[in-house]
């Protein structure tokens, strides 16, 4: 290995490459998303550097949800081999980014041409150039190909060195030169994952309330017509998010009393998180509550007041309602809260026929996370 031979032969093999590392923001390697909202710009930054003396270049590289190609926006160098570029997230959904880099040969002759001084060396270095002027109009057509062949057969053919030199420090010429040339040694990063939400999803004020409490006369039931009622107290308040519980009908057997009391007594209204009675299981509303239009309502006039609505997804099934999810991998693998509860009867009945629908919106949050993974 140390005769000239053999050293040029690994030079010719082993051509400079470049290398990127380090690239943030990321969390875990890319295992999980870095979060931001609509309208947020992602800052990227990575070392990235060669080999050798050669220069490199580098860009991000990017697309938002239902994009099929990616968008690039050349990275700038902060020094010490870091480099930075940013972009702006304008939709809601799952963004991929990326840092690639190559060697930049024209960037590296032309910053070894401005140490020349010798005439000869000038004149040798500007027909290095021309050549990989040449080389970078694979790509190029119409007027901007004639102003680059223009460009390379006048460093190819100047000899004057103060001609030579302002040839050479042509910047416009020089970087439409560089987006069209070859990227030697081009490696690229993996891609990182962001999730992109609604700019709520930042900071929102939480109001959770039991709308059965929402009455505001001792003994009555409270309704969701209740908490319409309050939602001008509520946002004025400051809250701008409305959380409640389960709303569907209340399981009888084995109801929870007062105060978590294992025995209920005739007119305890139980626990929202045993859900499932004659009157339905999750499709349904309690009936002391209200209607669907009720809750339709509801949801209006929260939107109205420029809040949102949270609902606790909690699913307690009948031990027949365990049989039946038994072998269902998409329950075993999601992230929905699973509890089982010995239900007999109407209750049993009731959970038994909304159980289809919700397998079926288990599968999509299952499908559709693994969409995101992918």
């Amino acid at each position: 290995m140390n005769d000239l031979s053999s050293r040029a032969t690994v030079r010719e093999t082993l051509a400079p490459f470049a290398v990127v590392e380090h690239v943030a923001p990321q969390v875990d390697g890319g295992r999980f998303a870095v979060k931001r909202v609509v309208g947020e710009e992602i800052v990227v930054a990575a070392d990235c550097f060669a080999h050798g003396h050669e220069h490199v270049a580098c860009e991000v590289r990017y697309r938002g949800p239902g994009d099929t190609s990616w968008k690039a926006v050349e990275m700038e160098p902060l020094g010490n081999d870091r480099w930075s570029a940013r972009f702006t997230v304008d939709r809601i959904g799952l963004w991929q980014y990326g840092v690639a880099c190559w060697i930049d040969p024209l960037a590296t002759w032309r910053d070894e041409f401005v140490r020349r001084t010798d005439p000869q060396d000038l004149r040798l270095h500007a027909v290095m150039g021309a050549d990989l002027v040449e080389a970078s109009l694979a790509s190029v057509e119409g007027p901007a190909r004639a102003d680059l062949l223009h460009w390379a057969r006048r460093l190819r053919e100047e000899q004057d060195p103060e001609k030579l030199h302002e040839l050479a420090m042509d910047a416009s010429r020089l970087e439409r030169a560089r987006m069209h040339a070859p990227r030697p040694g081009a490696t690229q990063s993996v891609s990182f994952p962001a999730w992109v939400d609604r700019e709520r999803a930042r900071f929102g004020s939480w109001y959770e309330c039991f709308p059965r409490s929402m009455s505001g006369e001792p003994g009555r039931h409270g309704t969701l017509a209740d908490v319409e009622r309050n939602l001008d107290r509520i946002r004025g308040m400051g809250f701008d998010v409305l959380y409640l519980p389960p709303i569907h009908p209340i399981g009888r057997t084995q109801r929870k009393g007062r105060n978590n009391a294992t025995v209920s007594e005739p007119f305890d209204v139980g626990s929202p998180w045993a859900i499932g009675a004659r009157e339905g299981g999750h499709t349904a509303i309690h009936p002391e509550l209200g209607t669907h239009e009720d809750f339709r309502r509801l949801v209006a006039a929260a939107r109205s007041r420029d809040m949102e609505d949270r609902r606790r997804v909690d699913v307690r099934l009948t031990s027949h309602g365990e049989r039946v999810l038994g072998e269902s991998k998409v329950f075993k693998d999601s992230d929905l809260h699973l509890a089982v509860e010995a239900m007999t009867g109407d209750e049993r009945r009731a959970m038994t026929s909304s159980l289809s629908r919700f397998v079926e919106l288990a599968r999509g949050f299952a499908a559709a996370r693994e969409e995101d993974e992918r």
